[in-house]
């Protein structure tokens, strides 16, 4: 590298068919250190350019994997490194007429996959795109439906005639894992197999050791597979443990072993990642309430970075938001971060201005960068190695060092530094680590190269599920989706919901409850309710009727400790006012201050304490620390807590709340008016379409109130904008972060 003398690189990279590489080389590299005239010089210039697709070149690989996939007769498996291009096979494979469905795992990547579509040659204006199961209507076809596996098995469960073409499943490997969503989105895929056998399912995933595993029961499907074992780039991997010895150390995996890589004591996380930063830099810690501890204590040391640019981001987000949000403070020193409590389109803000600001140089983030985000970076710091209360299983670890120094960056024509094929990751043993991780064992686990990643295929759908322990659970699994489609399973011995609130509780995807157990009592108290002619007309009401109706019967596990709370006055005076703000459509920053004057209230009661979840200091009525108290907090400290406090509970309320809504209202008792209002916070049919096509609220609004006639609103129900609105919004100095998620709607 100091010598800049390739010739040896550039005829093994010849020899491997990495044309990118080689590319690269010449535009690095002296003339001198490599063939540059002659026959021979122009033959490996004519294969070169054979590997050219559209301005980007293409390993033998790549260009192999993408052959085959186009010429696929059904079912296939993709396996393919971060940054293969896997989001380019979704695209190139749009086909007018026919229903396409692309999964994405978070509701944070259907905006980000939606504007991929629109802008994708092979997108057709005439195709409707679905974001929202509710944009279905029953004559559609011939459209793209963007969902999470939750929306995708609401839609299926609207319409039991609805089929699909083919199915794109990303980051498939997560199919693997047992849970909720897990569990959904093999259902989704037996169901959408059971209506169409010749649906051509499509999983991407960077990680896999055996397509077999991706494999689900009551589903007949062969899968061809796909796999690129290119080794383009080459990580080298540091270890310093801040907690013991404190020295760094470099990782051979080819050997296995640590070698000391530096003579310096390392004191701290921070003075390491300062020393050993690039240009952008992402710093991965596990939880949320530990991303913004570390980003204070880390912005401390930093000089600050003023700018128009960062100034006006500084000030969107104050109005937006608050002034006093700790990203403000950050983003002033070149840091931002990036967690599930952040507000959705301010954390798409902040993945702009990370990529596109040069000044700002770190991303503090957690697993939310594993889910298909896409920013650049040359470095990452790894400072807790667990994901939610698991320690990283060696895929998502590669995954996480996938995530610098992608192709798009690596090999863009503006890039000469070769450095970049071998991006430097550092594992840090720090406070957010657990004092009894054993940091080396954990790196070779992952990275020895010789060293084969097991797939666990622990999903109690999957045929190579065998966990004799999950017995129980697979059984009741089974029950749940036999009572989405009778008869799927062929099974002779499950039991059926009776009534309408049972039927309706496994079409809402209640796992709360034991639904087959409770169904007559839910059922007999709704009855008696409609005999009285109850139609709650309040929200207070509606909050109520949950309570008494359903969460009374959910049991006392700490997976729903949460949701239980309802059988509380304080909590259920707390939902009826969130809910409020939701049917008068409160902005954020009018969220943050009644939030406020709310928590200031508290504050001056006998017991100044308030719940904030997995952001709480302090214990009250249980095990966990899920409170604080008030009288300990600054006023700096208030207003973050209650941005994440907000987001989090908007997802609560989206994931638990309303699915219970749902019920009341398909059992007639809440008034039409008042469900809509909550639904969308708004009965203007215009903003209610306009989030059922992915707009969030507060652009909505904005749009509706400035912007009508820039709005397009298609035959088929999709709502498009035009061009133009981007720079009339900026001409009129729209807070930048709604006119970036604008952008996203944009044809």
């Amino acid at each position: 590298m100091k010598q800049k003398d390739f010739g040896l690189l550039f005829k093994v990279a010849q020899g491997l068919g990495y044309y990118p590489v080689l590319k690269l080389i010449q535009r690095s590299s002296k003339e001198d250190t490599i063939i540059s005239e002659g026959f021979y010089h122009e033959f490996s210039e004519a294969i070169t350019e054979a590997y050219n697709s559209d301005g980007r070149y293409l390993t033998r690989g790549q260009n192999l994997s993408n052959i085959k996939f186009k010429n696929r007769a059904g079912s296939v498996a993709v396996v393919a490194p971060t940054s293969y291009g896997k989001s380019e096979l979704i695209t190139s494979s749009l086909r007018p007429g026919e229903n396409i469905c692309i999964l994405v795992p978070t509701l944070a990547l259907l905006a980000q996959t939606k504007k991929r579509v629109l802008r994708s040659e092979m997108y057709e204006v005439s195709q409707k795109i679905i974001t929202h199961h509710e944009m279905y209507n029953r004559n559609d076809n011939g459209f793209i439906a963007i969902l999470t596996q939750e929306r995708l098995l609401k839609l299926l469960e609207s319409d039991e005639k609805v089929k699909f073409h083919s199915l794109f499943i990303d980051e498939a490997h997560n199919l693997l894992v047992d849970g909720d969503r897990e569990r959904f989105l093999a259902m989704a895929i037996i169901l959408m197999v059971k209506r169409n056998t010749g649906i051509a399912l499509n999983f991407l995933t960077p990680f896999l050791n055996s397509v077999k595993n991706l494999k689900v029961n009551f589903a007949n499907y062969d899968l061809e597979e796909i796999r690129i074992k290119e080794f383009v780039k080459a990580e080298k991997i540091f270890l310093c443990d801040t907690r013991k010895n404190r020295r760094l150390f470099f990782y051979d995996q080819f050997m296995d072993k640590y070698y000391p890589a530096s003579d310096k004591i390392f004191g701290r996380d921070t003075e390491l990642i300062r020393e050993k930063a690039g240009q952008k830099n992402i710093v991965y810690i596990n939880r949320p309430v530990d991303i913004e501890k570390f980003t204070l204590r880390f912005i401390d040391l930093l000089p600050p970075m003023y700018n128009e640019q960062i100034e006006t981001a500084c000030n969107d987000i104050a109005k937006f938001l608050h002034k006093d949000y700790t990203l403000i403070k950050a983003l002033r020193k070149g840091v931002v971060f990036h967690h599930g409590s952040v507000p959705d389109n301010v954390r798409l803000f902040v993945e702009y201005i990370f990529s596109q600001f040069q000044d700002i140089k770190h991303i503090v983030t957690n697993s939310t960068l594993l889910e298909g985000v896409n920013i650049p970076a040359e470095k990452i710091f790894i400072l807790s190695n667990k994901k939610g209360s698991r320690l990283l299983a060696p895929s998502q670890v590669r995954n996480l060092a996938g995530r610098i120094c992608r192709f798009s960056e690596v090999f863009r024509d503006s890039n000469k530094d070769l450095s970049l094929l071998a991006p430097e990751m550092y594992v840090i043993g720090s406070q957010f680590t657990s004092e009894s991780a054993n940091l080396h064992k954990w790196i070779s686990e992952s990275f020895k190269v010789d060293r084969e990643l097991k797939d666990k295929p622990s999903n109690v759908l999957l045929e190579k599920a065998n966990d004799v322990e999950k017995l129980t659970q697979k059984a009741e699994v089974e029950t749940f989706l036999e009572n989405l489609s009778p008869g799927i399973t062929e099974k002779d011995d499950i039991s059926y919901a009776t009534t309408d609130v049972g039927r309706l509780a496994f079409r809402n995807n209640v796992t709360e409850i034991d639904i087959l157990k409770h169904e007559k009592t839910m059922q007999a108290k709704i009855n008696e309710m409609i005999e009285l002619g109850i139609e709650a007309s309040e929200v207070s009401d509606i909050i109520f009727l949950i309570s008494d109706v359903f969460v009374q019967l959910i049991p006392e596990e700490r997976l729903f400790a949460n949701i239980r709370r309802l059988l509380k006055e304080e909590a259920m005076n707390f939902y009826s006012r969130f809910l409020e703000w939701r049917i008068e459509n409160k902005s954020y920053s009018e969220m943050i201050y009644l939030f406020k004057t709310y928590w200031d209230h508290v504050e001056n009661t006998p017991i100044p304490y308030a719940y904030v979840g997995k952001w709480g200091d302090e214990k009250r009525d249980g095990h966990r620390p899920n409170w604080i108290n008030l009288k300990k907090k600054t006023h700096e400290q208030k207003i973050n807590l209650i941005i994440a406090k907000i987001k989090d509970e908007q997802d609560f309320v989206d994931n638990k709340l309303m699915k219970f809504v749902e019920i009341l209202n398909d059992s007639g008792l809440i008034s039409y008016s008042l469900y809509i209002k909550l639904k969308y916070g708004t009965s203007d049919l215009t903003q209610i379409s306009m989030l059922r096509n992915g707009f969030g609220g507060s652009l909505a609004t904005l749009l509706r109130e400035k912007y009508s006639q820039f709005i397009v609103h298609q035959e088929n129900g999709s709502i498009n904008l035009r061009m133009e609105i981007l720079g009339e919004m900026e001409k009129n100095k729209e807070n930048m972060v709604l006119v970036y998620e604008a952008s996203f709607h944009v044809r």
